[in-house]
């Protein structure tokens, strides 16, 4: 029989807030629509641009508090 400490308790549940986390950050991208021009071209730069930086914050959180 394995003993559970403290520590590996709370290592558990912040990785699991870790990983609802990063699900709500990545479902705000379904808010972010493509734009068009008068032609009907896309406009590229919003859901573009907004998962750039959603991925980046999440290596770069994960590179160094994880």
């Amino acid at each position: 029989m394995s003993v559970i400490t403290n520590h590996a308790l709370a290592t558990a549940m912040r990785h699991m807030a870790w990983e609802r986390t990063k699900g709500e950050l990545r479902s705000t991208l379904h808010t972010f629509w493509p734009e068009y021009d008068t032609y009907g071209n896309s406009i590229e730069g919003h859901f573009g641009s907004m998962n750039k930086k959603i991925e980046t914050f999440i290596k770069d959180f994960e590179d160094n508090f994880i």
